[in-house]
Protein backbone atom coordinates (compact mmCIF):
# COMPACT_ATOMS: atom_id res chain seq x y z
CA UNK A 1 0.00 0.00 0.00
CA UNK A 2 1.26 3.15 -1.05
CA UNK A 3 0.35 5.12 2.02
CA UNK A 4 1.83 2.76 4.04
CA UNK A 5 5.10 2.68 2.04
CA UNK A 6 4.70 6.57 2.16
CA UNK A 7 4.57 6.61 6.00
CA UNK A 8 7.51 4.41 6.54
CA UNK A 9 9.88 6.48 4.45
CA UNK A 10 8.85 9.41 6.39
CA UNK A 11 9.36 8.30 9.64
CA UNK A 12 12.18 5.58 8.80
CA UNK A 13 14.00 7.86 6.24
CA UNK A 14 13.80 10.86 7.02
CA UNK A 15 17.43 12.16 7.33
CA UNK A 16 17.92 10.22 3.98
CA UNK A 17 15.66 12.57 1.93
CA UNK A 18 16.55 15.38 3.84
CA UNK A 19 20.17 14.83 2.90
CA UNK A 20 19.21 14.12 -1.00
CA UNK A 21 17.17 17.47 -0.88
CA UNK A 22 19.92 19.39 0.23
CA UNK A 23 22.09 18.39 -2.68
CA UNK A 24 19.51 19.38 -4.60
CA UNK A 25 19.19 22.58 -3.56
CA UNK A 26 22.90 23.07 -3.40
CA UNK A 27 22.10 22.69 -7.42
CA UNK A 28 19.84 25.42 -7.26
CA UNK A 29 21.97 27.81 -5.27
CA UNK A 30 23.84 29.16 -7.89
CA UNK A 31 20.03 30.10 -9.88
CA UNK A 32 19.12 31.67 -6.73
CA UNK A 33 21.84 34.06 -6.24
CA UNK A 34 21.70 34.93 -9.99
CA UNK A 35 18.39 35.85 -10.32
CA UNK A 36 18.70 38.28 -6.62
CA UNK A 37 21.79 39.36 -8.15
CA UNK A 38 20.38 40.25 -11.84
CA UNK A 39 17.22 41.59 -10.25
CA UNK A 40 19.43 44.11 -8.19
CA UNK A 41 21.07 45.23 -10.91
CA UNK A 42 17.90 45.25 -13.39
CA UNK A 43 16.69 47.61 -10.99
CA UNK A 44 19.58 50.62 -11.53
CA UNK A 45 18.56 50.26 -15.36
CA UNK A 46 16.99 53.26 -16.93
CA UNK A 47 14.20 52.58 -19.79
CA UNK A 48 12.93 49.37 -21.78
CA UNK A 49 15.51 48.38 -23.83
CA UNK A 50 18.01 48.50 -21.84
CA UNK A 51 16.30 46.10 -19.71
CA UNK A 52 15.66 44.02 -22.45
CA UNK A 53 19.27 43.88 -23.65
CA UNK A 54 20.12 42.99 -20.06
CA UNK A 55 17.90 40.15 -20.07
CA UNK A 56 18.65 38.55 -23.43
CA UNK A 57 22.42 39.12 -23.69
CA UNK A 58 23.63 38.86 -19.93
CA UNK A 59 20.87 37.41 -17.98
CA UNK A 60 19.24 34.38 -19.89
CA UNK A 61 22.56 33.02 -20.80
CA UNK A 62 23.39 32.23 -17.31
CA UNK A 63 19.83 31.38 -16.72
CA UNK A 64 20.20 28.77 -18.94
CA UNK A 65 23.03 27.12 -17.83
CA UNK A 66 22.69 27.29 -14.41
CA UNK A 67 18.68 25.56 -15.09
CA UNK A 68 20.47 23.07 -17.19
CA UNK A 69 22.59 22.44 -13.72
CA UNK A 70 20.19 22.09 -11.72
CA UNK A 71 17.69 19.85 -13.27
CA UNK A 72 20.99 17.68 -14.29
CA UNK A 73 21.59 17.11 -10.37
CA UNK A 74 17.00 16.19 -10.17
CA UNK A 75 18.08 13.22 -12.10
CA UNK A 76 20.44 12.10 -9.40
CA UNK A 77 17.87 12.92 -6.57
CA UNK A 78 14.72 11.35 -8.50
CA UNK A 79 17.04 8.27 -8.81
CA UNK A 80 18.05 8.34 -5.25
CA UNK A 81 14.67 8.79 -3.72
CA UNK A 82 13.06 5.95 -6.31
CA UNK A 83 15.69 3.75 -4.75
CA UNK A 84 14.87 4.50 -1.58
CA UNK A 85 10.82 4.11 -2.05
CA UNK A 86 11.50 0.59 -3.45
CA UNK A 87 13.77 -0.62 -0.49
CA UNK A 88 16.70 -0.99 -2.16
CA UNK A 89 19.82 -0.38 -0.61
CA UNK A 90 21.32 3.13 -1.01
CA UNK A 91 24.61 5.70 -0.44
CA UNK A 92 23.85 9.25 -1.02
CA UNK A 93 26.72 10.00 -3.23
CA UNK A 94 27.28 6.89 -5.11
CA UNK A 95 23.91 6.55 -6.01
CA UNK A 96 23.21 10.42 -6.24
CA UNK A 97 26.10 10.09 -9.53
CA UNK A 98 24.60 6.85 -11.37
CA UNK A 99 21.29 8.44 -11.14
CA UNK A 100 23.20 11.56 -13.12
CA UNK A 101 25.16 9.27 -15.07
CA UNK A 102 21.76 6.97 -16.27
CA UNK A 103 19.11 10.21 -16.79
CA UNK A 104 21.22 13.05 -17.56
CA UNK A 105 20.38 13.49 -21.04
CA UNK A 106 16.54 13.73 -20.55
CA UNK A 107 17.06 16.24 -17.63
CA UNK A 108 19.79 18.12 -19.74
CA UNK A 109 16.90 18.40 -22.48
CA UNK A 110 14.39 19.26 -20.03
CA UNK A 111 16.40 21.43 -18.21
CA UNK A 112 16.75 23.61 -21.37
CA UNK A 113 13.26 23.91 -22.36
CA UNK A 114 12.53 24.85 -19.11
CA UNK A 115 15.00 27.03 -18.99
CA UNK A 116 13.78 28.64 -22.18
CA UNK A 117 10.31 29.16 -21.38
CA UNK A 118 11.62 30.77 -17.66
CA UNK A 119 13.50 33.63 -19.44
CA UNK A 120 10.99 33.88 -22.16
CA UNK A 121 8.34 34.43 -18.90
CA UNK A 122 11.22 36.95 -17.22
CA UNK A 123 10.91 39.08 -20.19
CA UNK A 124 7.38 38.86 -20.87
CA UNK A 125 7.08 40.63 -17.25
CA UNK A 126 9.66 42.79 -17.91
CA UNK A 127 8.57 43.76 -20.88
CA UNK A 128 4.78 44.07 -19.35
CA UNK A 129 5.89 46.03 -16.22
CA UNK A 130 7.56 49.03 -18.65
CA UNK A 131 4.59 49.61 -20.64
CA UNK A 132 1.67 51.80 -20.28
CA UNK A 133 -0.48 48.86 -19.83
CA UNK A 134 -3.57 49.43 -17.14
CA UNK A 135 -3.17 47.53 -13.50
CA UNK A 136 -6.32 44.91 -14.77
CA UNK A 137 -4.47 44.32 -18.54
CA UNK A 138 -1.20 44.27 -16.73
CA UNK A 139 -2.85 41.84 -13.58
CA UNK A 140 -4.78 39.39 -16.14
CA UNK A 141 -1.59 38.97 -18.51
CA UNK A 142 0.62 38.05 -15.21
CA UNK A 143 -1.76 35.72 -14.01
CA UNK A 144 -2.07 34.37 -17.76
CA UNK A 145 1.55 33.63 -18.01
CA UNK A 146 2.07 32.27 -14.40
CA UNK A 147 -0.90 29.79 -15.51
CA UNK A 148 1.50 28.92 -18.82
CA UNK A 149 4.00 28.25 -16.63
CA UNK A 150 2.62 26.35 -13.90
CA UNK A 151 1.12 24.08 -16.67
CA UNK A 152 4.11 23.56 -18.29
CA UNK A 153 6.11 22.94 -15.04
CA UNK A 154 4.02 20.14 -14.58
CA UNK A 155 4.23 18.46 -17.92
CA UNK A 156 7.61 18.57 -17.61
CA UNK A 157 7.68 17.61 -13.88
CA UNK A 158 5.59 14.23 -15.01
CA UNK A 159 8.18 13.51 -18.04
CA UNK A 160 11.22 13.68 -15.47
CA UNK A 161 9.32 11.15 -13.18
CA UNK A 162 8.58 9.05 -16.23
CA UNK A 163 12.42 9.10 -17.45
CA UNK A 164 13.79 8.39 -14.13
CA UNK A 165 11.94 6.03 -13.21
CA UNK A 166 11.27 3.73 -15.93
CA UNK A 167 14.54 4.96 -17.74
CA UNK A 168 12.58 6.01 -20.84
CA UNK A 169 14.06 7.80 -23.90
CA UNK A 170 12.71 11.21 -24.79
CA UNK A 171 11.23 10.29 -27.78
CA UNK A 172 9.04 7.83 -26.44
CA UNK A 173 7.93 10.65 -23.65
CA UNK A 174 6.98 12.88 -26.39
CA UNK A 175 4.89 10.41 -28.25
CA UNK A 176 3.08 9.20 -24.78
CA UNK A 177 2.36 13.30 -24.67
CA UNK A 178 1.01 13.17 -27.81
CA UNK A 179 -3.14 13.78 -28.41
CA UNK A 180 -4.39 10.36 -30.10
CA UNK A 181 -6.85 11.33 -32.85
Amino acid sequence: DRKQLFKKIITTRLGKLFQINLICFLFLLPLISWDLLTNIYKSSLNGLSELVHFSIYTKSPITILFTIIFFISLAGGIYYIRRLAWGEPVTLLKTFIQGVKQSYKQFLIFGFITSLFICLFDLAITMMNNTNLSGTYNIIFTALLCFALILFLSVISYCLTLSSLYVMKLSTILKMLQLKR
